[in-house]
């Protein structure tokens, strides 16, 4: 087990910075738009994984920080 984030959903690949922005960036879309519906609850659950995955893309900055680079698997 390594330090690096992986996606456990695609046989443990490392997670690439860019698609954890886009993942971020997708989900607060998503909760934009059901909070503009009046859809509060769906808006709130939406931003906690939001949350979840900006955790994520910080890691990957900090251990990119540390001179760590994306394993290729």
């Amino acid at each position: 087990m390594g330090l690096w984030p992986r996606d456990h959903s695609k046989g443990g690949e490392p997670i690439s910075r860019e698609n954890a922005q886009e993942t971020v960036s997708s989900i607060q879309a998503k909760a934009n738009r059901a909070q503009a519906s009046g859809d509060h609850d769906r808006a709130r659950f939406l931003r906690s994984g939001a949350d979840a995955e900006l955790d994520t893309l910080n890691d990957i900055n900090r251990l990119e920080a540390h001179g760590f680079r994306r394993p290729k698997r």
